[in-house]
């Protein structure tokens, strides 16, 4: 993990998911929650997605699955994208 005073870098499912002190970092909840949510089919919503941690984790896993990443916080959706196209 790389970390830098306001952004850190993290590995998870062969991802790597980017984490801003703007936006709260995955709790060991949204860890859980990708170990089930992995094998959903169809349409997915990750509301309250952060990062989009349990999002591109099912979306990685279902290439063509519907997946929608949702957030109250600008920054977290923001977030989200660059992760999404890091990934």
């Amino acid at each position: 993990m790389q970390r830098s005073k306001e952004s850190w870098l993290f590995e998870f499912e062969n991802l790597t998911f980017e984490i801003t002190t703007d936006v709260y970092e995955p709790a060991e909840d949204s860890f859980l929650l990708t170990k089930h949510v992995k094998f959903e089919k169809g349409k997915v919503l990750d509301l309250g997605c952060g990062c989009g941690l349990v999002g591109l984790v099912n979306a990685k896993h279902h290439l063509n699955n519907e997946v929608w990443c949702c957030d109250i916080n600008e920054k977290a959706l923001r977030l989200t994208e660059e992760n999404a196209k890091r990934n």
